[in-house]
């Protein structure tokens, strides 16, 4: 009886025993599981992170004015074109540029152009160097219409998509300049990363299980059975070393696994990133020889025989002076038609020009008196010239020449948009044509603006006004705007249009006092 109850008692232990490892089997498989998903979408952001940083350090790079434009809240039509191209081969559906105080000055989403995209914390946080990271839910319909436009068709408009922002600041000696901000959808990144250690996740709760029942089933045979236990107990042992060893090479396979992903992606975004620079160093190669050949072309075989016709003009016109031949208004129609080739050959040679910046030290206001003084003998004399300086003593460094060329061009647009060119009459008669040219010292550094009361530009022509070859006039090739824009990127600076139709256009040219020393591109 006593031996019963002791063999019954010893039964309930081992039963107890068997079901407390069994209670802690599920637990950790449980626990298992649910590390599995986290650890997923902990490496969805990993990625999704040194994809923003990758990204963003090649967006700075690319920026005509690289972290100046931070500073500057500005960014040539041409930065916005190559940060398009980068963002095609990224999942990021959206990028803000935010200068130090938080206010977005571009936006791959224009209506976020002017606003603030950022908290007192994340100000924080990004004034230490730190990148910060939030996470949203969206609907699928709600992300930007490019990203919207892929998944449609694939997912409901109302499916919720895991989103990640990663502000990145953009820093230099002085402290933060500002912060790019990167919109990732990570929904299928993060779903990638969970099915695969799902599997892992998967193999080694097999093994646990396994090693589970093993124990339990040699616990309780031994319980039941103490004499015939042993054999059974060393087979047992055996098995779980096995299975043991199983579990930890499973593990092992689950870490390589990891790696090679990690490795997989590292090249990914290596060869995406040598890619994206072999085919721009492509596009700027190929737009420079063609530029070039058309320039030398240009050059060579126009220029000269336009001296020779000037110079046989000049002859004819020494032979029959005085003669009755009534040759003197062809010949000038000869003159002024020679003047406008060469002066088309100029606009080429000035787009075109690569060397560079030959800077000197001068006197901003002192330099556009005199230049706006000989320049006022070359226009109309029925337009009238007024200046306002307001630099004083302000000198800075510039190349003389291109800035000649850029100055002249402004003014000359004017004029020619008031009262035409030669025999070639504007579009529109203007009273009293005026052009005030005004100079003062702002943040961002030297303004010179050059205004006119002529016609003003249409909202059609001001979007294509930028491009090269585009044109309005009956005379030029388009290249004289495009050129002053040039010579001012080549110094760091930028030209403001503000026109308004049948009230007049102010073309405003800046650059900043102190001059980096580059080559010019």
């Amino acid at each position: 009886m006593s031996e019963t109850a002791d063999s019954a008692g010893g039964d309930r232990k081992f039963v107890a025993a068997l079901l407390a490892l069994a209670v802690g089997g599920f637990a950790i498989i449980g626990a298992a599981w649910y590390s599995a998903h986290q650890f997923g979408d902990r490496m969805a952001e990993q990625q999704a992170l040194r994809e923003a940083r990758t990204w963003s350090a090649k967006a700075v790079k690319s920026l005509v004015f690289g972290k100046d434009a931070f500073t500057q809240a500005y960014i040539t039509s041409n930065d916005r074109s190559r940060l398009y191209d980068l963002l095609q081969v990224t999942d990021i559906y959206r990028y803000n540029l935010l200068d130090a105080n938080g206010k977005v000055f571009w936006s791959s989403r224009l209506s976020q152009v002017g606003t603030t995209d950022t908290t007192p914390d994340i100000a924080r946080e990004l004034a230490k160097g730190k990148v910060v990271v939030r996470h949203d839910i969206l609907k699928a319909s709600d992300i930007d219409s490019v990203s919207w436009h892929r998944l449609k068709g694939k997912v409901a408009a109302d499916a919720p998509r895991k989103v990640t922002e990663i502000y990145v600041p953009v820093s230099d000696s002085n402290g933060l300049l500002g912060a790019l901000v990167s919109y990732m959808d990570v929904t299928d990144s993060s779903a990638w990363f969970s099915h695969m250690i799902d599997q892992g996740a998967t193999l080694l709760c097999i093994a646990l299980a396994v090693i589970f029942i093993s124990v339990g089933a040699l616990i309780l045979s031994f319980g039941r059975d103490r004499r015939r236990h042993l054999v059974q107990v060393t087979a047992a042992r055996d098995e779980a070393v096995r299975s043991e060893a199983e579990a930890r090479e499973l593990t092992q396979e689950l870490q390589q696994v990891n790696e090679r992903v990690i490795t997989l992606n590292r090249d990914l975004a290596d060869h995406m990133q040598k890619l994206q620079a072999a085919q721009d160093e492509i596009i700027r190669k190929g737009k420079l020889a063609q530029l070039g050949q058309l320039t030398a072309t240009v050059a060579h075989e126009i220029r000269n025989p336009l001296g020779a016709v000037r110079t046989a003009t000049y002859l004819i016109e020494r032979k029959t002076k005085d003669k009755g031949l009534a040759i003197e208004a062809p010949l000038q129609r000869i003159a002024n038609g020679v003047s406008r080739c060469d002066g088309i050959i100029t606009e080429l040679l000035d787009f075109a020009r690569s060397k560079a910046l030959q800077l000197e030290d001068l006197s901003v206001d002192d330099w556009i008196a005199g230049l706006v003084e000989e320049e006022a003998q070359h226009l109309p004399s029925s337009v009238a010239l007024e200046c306002h300086l307001g630099l004083g003593d302000t000198r800075t460094e510039f190349d003389n020449g291109r800035m000649q060329r850029m100055l002249i061009n402004l003014l000359s647009n004017a004029a020619e948009a008031m009262v035409g060119k030669g025999d070639v009459a504007p579009a529109q008669h203007i009273e009293n044509p005026l052009i005030v040219v005004t100079s003062r010292l702002a943040a961002r550094g030297v303004e010179i603006a050059v205004a006119d009361n002529g016609p003003g530009i249409s909202p059609e022509n001001l979007k294509k006004i930028r491009e090269p070859l585009f044109t309005t006039k009956s005379f030029g090739v388009g290249l004289g705007l495009p050129a002053v824009e040039k010579i001012l990127e080549q110094h760091g600076g930028g030209l403001d249009i503000d026109t308004a139709e049948g009230k007049g256009t102010t073309m405003t040219a800046w650059f900043p006092i102190h001059q980096a020393t580059k080559e010019v591109a």
